[in-house]
C-alpha cells in the first residue's frame, strides 16, 4: 500500500522494551510519559504544509508531560514550538510556509518539567515531506457550503468505493490495493485496513446483504454470489446465478432493509430477496438496463425504478409500480445523479449546470440551485459524510507543488 496518512504511535521508534513495560527514564535519566499516556498522528500533507495531531489522555494511570516540543529540520535549519499544555481531546498543529522541494523531519518529544533546557527525548516518527504530498480530500456539506478538507491521500479518486462499513450513519471511503482492503471512518479517519482479498476493485459491489445497516462487499465468481460482511468477514456463499455481474443491479426493494439484487432480462424485472431468494419477477418494461436508476423517490423506504424518456422523468414505485410522471428536463440520464439532499429521507436529483450545481426535490420540484463549481459530476461522489442526514459532495483535488 503506497503511504497515504499514516498513524504512529509512541513505541514506533522507542526503545522495544518500553512497549512491554511502562518506561520512567531515558539516557538523560529524565522522566518520561507512559508511552500509554500520549501519542502523534499526522494528518493533511500539502505542498507547504503538514499537520501534526498530539494528544496526551490522563486517565488516573499515568500522568502526562508538563509540555510537548514540536519540532522539524529541513536539513538547514531545525525549528520548533512548545505545546502547553498537551492537548487534553487532541488537536492539529499546522507546520506552515514550508518551501517546496525539501525533505522535512517531523519530531514531537515530551518535557515532563518543562520544554526549557535539557529535556526528555522521544521520537515519535519522522517522515520525509517530499516523498509525501497528497491530494486533499474535500466535501460540500450539503452540496450547499463552501469546500472543507477532510483528509488527503495519495490514491485517486477512482480507486475508491463508498458505503457506511463502520456503522456509524457516516459514509466511509473504501479502497481495494495490492490484495488489501482498506476504510477511512467518515473519510475523516486514517486508513484502517480491513480484510484481504485478491479480487480486482472491479469484481467488487456493495450494498447491505446482511441488515445490520453496514455496507458489505458482494462479488459473483463463477456463478456463486459472495458477502463478506461489513467487508471485515470471511467469503459467504448466499446464491448461485448465471448472469454476469454488470448485468446486475443493487437496492432495497423489498422494503426489509436489506439489499437485493435486481436484473432485467428479456423485459422482465425480476428481484432476489437480500441477494439470497430465487429470481421473482416485479415487472416488465422495454427499456435497457443502461436506461435505469435507481432511489427511493415516494418515501416508503423501497428502491424506485427511474427512467427519462422524451424530457420526461418516469418513476416506478419499489420497481413494482406502473411509470408515474415526474418532473422534465433535457438533460440525459448519464448527467444526473442521485441522493437525499433535501434530508427527507427520499431520493432527489442532481446536475452540475454551467459551474452550477442544482437538485429537483424527489425529482418532482423544480431545479433549486446549491453551491458554485467548476467540478463536472463526473468529478464528483457523493455521500453523507457528515452524518446529517443529508448528501455531501466528495472531490478529490490535486496538490500541484510549484
Amino acid at each position: 500500500m503506497k503511504t497515504s496518512f499514516s498513524f504512529f504511535y509512541a513505541c514506533g521508534l522507542f526503545l522495544s522494551i518500553c512497549c512491554w513495560m511502562s518506561c520512567t527514564q531515558d539516557d538523560d535519566g529524565l522522566s518520561l510519559f507512559d508511552d500509554d499516556c500520549c501519542y502523534a498522528e499526522f494528518g493533511i500533507i500539502t505542498c507547504n504544509s503538514i499537520e501534526v495531531l498530539v494528544n496526551c489522555d490522563d486517565d488516573g494511570v499515568c500522568t502526562p508531560p508538563q509540555e510537548l516540543y514540536l519540532e522539524w529540520f529541513d536539513g538547514i535549519q531545525r525549528q520548533g514550538r512548545i505545546i502547553n499544555p498537551p492537548a487534553a481531546s487532541g488537536t492539529f498543529y499546522t507546520i506552515d510556509n514550508l518551501a517546496s522541494g525539501r525533505e522535512y523531519e517531523v519530531e514531537v518529544r515530551s518535557c515532563p518539567t518543562g520544554c526549557t533546557g535539557s529535556f526528555g527525548r522521544q521520537v515519535f516518527k519522522q517522515i520525509t515531506r517530499t516523498a509525501s504530498i497528497q491530494d486533499a480530500w474535500r466535501i460540500a456539506d450539503g452540496g450547499l457550503q463552501s469546500w472543507q478538507t477532510i483528509n488527503s491521500s495519495s490514491y485517486k479518486l477512482t480507486d475508491f468505493y463508498f458505503g457506511d462499513f463502520v456503522g456509524d450513519q457516516r459514509t466511509d471511503v473504501f479502497l481495494a490495493d495490492a490484495g488489501e482492503w482498506f476504510v477511512s471512518d467518515a473519510g475523516q479517519g486514517p486508513w484502517q485496513k480491513i480484510n484481504t482479498s485478491n479480487y480486482a476493485r472491479t469484481d467488487l459491489r456493495f450494498g447491505d446483504f446482511v441488515g445490520d445497516a453496514k455496507t458489505d462487499v458482494f462479488i459473483s465468481i463463477a456463478g456463486q454470489w459472495q458477502v463478506s460482511d461489513a467487508g471485515v468477514g470471511s467469503w459467504q456463499t448466499i446464491n448461485a446465478s448465471g448472469y454476469p455481474l454488470t448485468d446486475l443491479r443493487f437496492g432495497d426493494f423489498v422494503g426489509d432493509t436489506k439489499t437485493d439484487v435486481f436484473i432485467s432480462i428479456s423485459g422482465l424485472w425480476q428481484v432476489s430477496n437480500a441477494g439470497q431468494g430465487s429470481w421473482q419477477t416485479i415487472n416488465s418494461s422495454g427499456y435497457p438496463l443502461s436506461r435505469l436508476r435507481f432511489g427511493d423517490f415516494t418515501g416508503s423506504v423501497k428502491t424506485d425504478v427511474f427512467i427519462t424518456d422524451g424530457g420526461q422523468w418516469y418513476v416506478s414505485d419499489a420497481g413494482a409500480g406502473s411509470w408515474q410522471p415526474k418532473a422534465t428536463s433535457g438533460h440525459p440520464v448519464t448527467d444526473l445523479r442521485f441522493g437525499d439532499f433535501v434530508g427527507d429521507s427520499k431520493t432527489d436529483v442532481f446536475i452540475a449546470s454551467s459551474g452550477r450545481w442544482y437538485t429537483s426535490d424527489k425529482a418532482q420540484g423544480s431545479w433549486q440551485s446549491l453551491a458554485n463549481s467548476g467540478y463536472t459530476v463526473d468529478q464528483l461522489r457523493f455521500g453523507d459524510f457528515v452524518g446529517d442526514a443529508k448528501m455531501d459532495v466528495f472531490v478529490v483535488e490535486e496538490q500541484v507543488c510549484q
